[in-house]
């Protein structure tokens, strides 16, 4: 296997070698339509920048075939001589437009001779530079086509031809006549681009394909197919267009109704691959609930969580470069009103809010507060003495959900002398452990809730059992009641 296989720490299987396909003809008129498309490209950018996006800087590298197959005659001229002039007035058209644009070329397939099969033939030839056409122009006229195609190894070494720049856009532009005839695995290296967030997934404009050659660039990058001259004006003027502009992305939440009225919700994206938060914003929305747009870069692939009680994620998301995106949550939501009926000086008393599948906790929730979770159903351990449940509790969406429990009552107990106490609770006709104080020491207080009760107390000063004694009394809510033991 050649190096290919061991840029960013992946292995490249081996692939079935395939022959280059033949090129079909495409007519000069492609030209005109290519520079029809680039200048529609700078009026949108210049629109985009208007309306008060910062310019950052977009590199486009065109990964140029060079094998021996692009040297077949059409017209008088060769497939390269064809590209070369394509890329050259493409470029000069942006670059006079004043973009904030750099362009770089590495090629492969030019520097062996195609007996000698050499897989490791390709070269970055132009460096990225803001104007760098004449130089460009001088190494594009001494390139001969002659040798194989490593596509794989060229797009595994294109990740280190971009400069360290988190601001820039880094876009890969493939034009090639043929498939992969090295070892080498292009879709692991198309892959490897967008996990380490170093470039979009590639554009590839594939030079007179068979339907059989184009589907092995699926993996690859969004494919346009240059067989003819209206669908190679139309490829490359979607490419052009799509690397100069800015990528937006609307997050849509929604609600029961399938409305993007759900907002005011931290949401956070994070690299699909590494699992990096990259980006956090509280989701708003805009004069006629139109949700606030967002400026990502379309490189790799996100996964967003909203934290709404309990969070709800989406994984996988790629975004279309140079378009609006339109990303979609499910997160209908209701409100939890915990309401203490009667005093509400009981306040630290709170609920734990469980998962009723897992029994994971989902949220602590004091009462007379409100909450707002996922529309569903959930278990409600409440915190009172004794503690209470309400199972399969629903809250629905779009409305306030009350839960009334009624406020506690104060208890107070006195004895004598120190000992043990418990209080206990008839449940299901038996008594129930509430509260317990291994060293009563004369006096307590407790809140409870409303209802009878079974106090037991034994003196400490002596350790026969009959010394126990057991007192019945009621608790009422928000009102203070004794009980007192002889």
């Amino acid at each position: 296997m050649n190096r290919a296989g061991h840029h960013f720490g992946l292995t490249v299987p081996h692939a079935v070698g395939v022959g280059q396909g033949r090129f079909c003809a495409f007519a000069r008129t492609a030209l005109l339509g290519m520079l029809l498309f680039i200048g529609q490209a700078a009026v949108f950018l210049h629109a985009q920048n208007a309306a008060g996006k910062s310019p950052q800087t977009t590199r486009v590298l065109f990964l140029l075939d060079a094998s021996g197959s692009m040297a077949d005659e059409w017209e008088g001229q060769n497939k390269f001589a064809v590209a070369k002039n394509l890329l050259v007035q493409a470029i000069d058209s942006v670059v006079q437009e004043g973009r904030p644009v750099e362009f770089g070329l590495r090629v492969f397939g030019h520097q062996s001779a195609r007996n000698l099969k050499d897989c490791e033939d390709t070269k970055l030839e132009v460096s990225f530079a803001r104007d760098n056409r004449a130089r460009l122009r001088t190494v594009l006229d001494r390139i001969t086509p002659q040798g194989w195609t490593p596509i794989a190894y060229s797009l595994f070494l294109a990740a280190h031809d971009f400069p360290k720049d988190g601001r820039a856009t880094n876009v890969v532009v493939l034009i090639t006549d043929g498939l992969e005839n090295c070892d080498g695995d292009p879709c692991a290296a198309s892959e490897a681009l967008r996990n380490q967030r170093i470039a979009l997934k590639p554009y590839v404009i594939g030079l007179g394909l068979s339907a059989q050659e184009r589907s092995a660039f699926d993996c690859v990058g969004t494919y346009y197919d240059a067989a003819q001259p209206k669908r190679f004006k139309e490829a490359l003027g979607v490419v052009i267009s799509q690397a100069l502009r800015n990528t937006t992305v609307q997050l849509n939440l929604l609600d029961q109704f399938g409305r993007a009225n759900e907002t005011d919700v931290e949401v956070t994206f994070y690299d699909a691959y590494s699992r990096e938060a990259l980006e956090q914003y509280v989701h708003t929305t805009l004069r006629g609930g139109i949700p606030d747009t967002l400026y990502l870069d379309p490189a790799g692939r996100y996964n967003v969580v909203a934290h709404t009680t309990p969070p709800v994620a989406k994984r996988n998301i790629e975004l279309t470069a140079g378009q609006h995106n339109i990303i979609a949550m499910d997160v209908p939501q209701g409100d939890l009103n915990l309401l203490l009926d009667g005093y509400t000086g009981f306040s630290d008393i709170k609920a734990l809010v469980r998962d009723p599948v897992s029994g994971n906790i989902v949220y602590v929730q004091s009462f007379n507060t409100e909450h707002r979770y996922i529309a569903g159903r959930y278990d409600l351990e409440l915190l009172t003495l004794p503690r209470q449940w309400r199972r399969d509790f629903s809250i629905l969406p779009g409305q306030e959900n009350d839960l009334h429990v009624p406020a506690p009552g104060r208890l107070v107990v006195q004895t004598n002398e120190p000992g043990v106490m418990g209080v206990f609770v008839a449940r299901r006709g038996r008594l129930e452990l509430v509260h317990e104080w291994p060293e009563f020491d004369g006096q307590e207080a407790i809140d409870l809730q409303p209802g009878p009760y079974t106090l037991i107390f034994r003196p400490s000063r002596s350790r026969k059992v009959d010394l126990t004694q057991q007192r019945e009394c009621t608790v009422f809510s928000t009102k203070t009641s004794s009980a007192k033991f002889e």
